[in-house]
């Protein structure tokens, strides 16, 4: 009973501290107990190697509360970011943080990337406002604890905030809603031919739903001449290496096995210059 009035306590507490990313330090607040928590150490070096070569607008769907928008920032301060957040709370969290550390050539958008523009229910499976297992899928075998009306956007705004400039490394972690991104985005991919960090939850069995739904993302980017690699970690969590793959296959275990990188066809040179390439 203590314990629980403590973390509802704490829930109220505004502040910020500093915390220390690849050397970079930056102020991170806590608002109403929504705050940055570091995460997926790998994906430093896996940002860190990919702008190596790949110049253009850093793409994050699934922005939750910045964790992969510090460490692009930390790495390169000024290579352009754009962010689609549809959860408000995380959005307001996020625009937070790039005020309070000036972040520069940032854009976030609180809203979802899909195929078409107009309102969707984002559901939460947790207490936390920010949530972040949160999915415009329903369908998680776990319990919808609340929902929120959000905006979503098409593909016809993002071209809008792209401009002229080039999409150069786009990252995809949106619980699920991982097809409708990808066809969402798709002329712009096959236009762009960035490389794709990209999340799947497990399918756990031949045939389910998520399962297909995997499938056909793995042939719409086969249909573009890319490649598909999971990504290898150490027990630390650290990049590894790149494991080149013919297909996700059915997946049980998240945590070890949910990560992947698309990448064209064309690029394995560069890709080869900068990552451990056949990792087993």
């Amino acid at each position: 009973m203590l314990k629980e009035r403590l973390e509802w306590y704490k829930t109220k507490l505004n502040y910020s501290r500093s915390d220390t990313l690849n050397g970079i330090r930056f102020n991170v607040p806590r608002i109403n107990g929504i705050r940055y928590r570091p995460n997926e150490r790998w994906m430093s070096e896996a940002i860190r190697g990919l702008i190596t070569y790949r110049q253009g607008v850093f793409l994050d769907c699934g922005v939750n509360t910045g964790q992969t928008l510090l460490k692009l920032k930390s790495i390169d301060p000024d290579y352009p970011y754009i962010g689609f957040e549809p959860n408000p709370a995380c959005a307001y969290y996020v625009n937070t943080l790039i005020q309070m550390n000036q972040l520069r050539e940032c854009t976030l958008v609180p809203a979802g990337l899909a195929p078409t523009t107009g309102t969707a229910t984002l559901n939460l499976f947790d207490t936390a406002a920010h949530d972040d297992k949160a999915s415009l899928i329903p369908e998680r075998g776990i319990e919808v604890r609340s929902t929120r009306c959000v905006v979503t956007l098409g593909a016809e705004p993002l071209c809008h905030l792209l401009g002229e400039r080039a999409l150069g490394v786009v990252k995809i972690d949106v619980e699920g809603f991982e097809l409708e991104v990808v066809e969402t985005m798709h002329a712009l991919i096959a236009r762009h031919h960035p490389p794709v960090l990209i999340e799947f939850l497990p399918s756990y069995s031949a045939g389910s739903k998520r399962d297909r739904r995997q499938k056909t993302i793995e042939k719409l980017f086969d249909e573009l001449d890319y490649d598909l690699y999971r990504i290898q970690k150490t027990r630390s969590d650290e990049l590894q290496g790149l494991d080149p793959i013919e297909t996700t296959g059915v997946q049980t275990e998240w945590s070890t096995n949910s990560d992947y990188l698309l990448a064209p066809r064309e690029q394995k040179h560069a890709l080869s210059n900068v990552f451990a390439i056949g990792v087993v």
